[in-house]
């Protein structure tokens, strides 16, 4: 008789590639939906946070959570707005923080005091932005200080 352990060899796999968890979960969450399952508020608070750890997951995030509660109907809790709020939160998107605390009233959800202070926290870091670029569009600074003047002024062909 032959030693089969002698003659076992594994089969060949290629060196497995780093892949990313957030693009796993979001592969899984689409061949979720493809399979014709319904997404509950766990899969879409699961998916929220990967997306969120992400780090430059705010929109989709954002999108997730205000797309599900619209689309499919579903109760979202506070758990599902946290992680959303958390990549706001670093992004600075003041915008989107007061359109996340929209969405939570909207759906009878009550922040608590980590939300309450990720809220805060982008309101303020975005005035003292405001603040000190001079306001304007994009804060560019069209506002400044000091006195103004005004006064007409052509521009001709050579821009001057």
């Amino acid at each position: 008789s032959t030693n089969r352990s002698s003659t076992y060899s594994p089969p060949r796999t290629h060196a497995a590639l780093p892949v990313h968890p957030a693009a796993v979960a979001r592969r899984v969450f689409a061949q979720m939906l493809e399979a014709g399952a319904p997404p509950s508020e766990a899969t879409i608070t699961s998916l929220g946070r990967v997306v969120a750890a992400d780090g430059e997951g705010a929109d989709e995030a954002f999108g997730l959570v205000s797309t599900m509660r619209q689309k499919d109907g579903i109760a979202l809790r506070l758990r599902s707005y946290s992680p959303v709020l958390a990549v706001i939160r670093r992004a600075r998107e003041a915008g989107k923080a007061s359109a996340v605390e929209a969405l939570m009233a909207a759906s009878a959800v009550s922040q608590e005091e980590p939300e309450l202070a990720a809220l805060l926290e982008v309101s303020a870091k975005v005035k003292d932005a405001l603040v000190a670029n001079g306001g304007g569009c994009h804060q560019l600074g069209w506002l400044q200080t000091g006195p103004w003047m005004v006064q007409r002024v052509r521009a001709g062909a050579d821009d001057k």
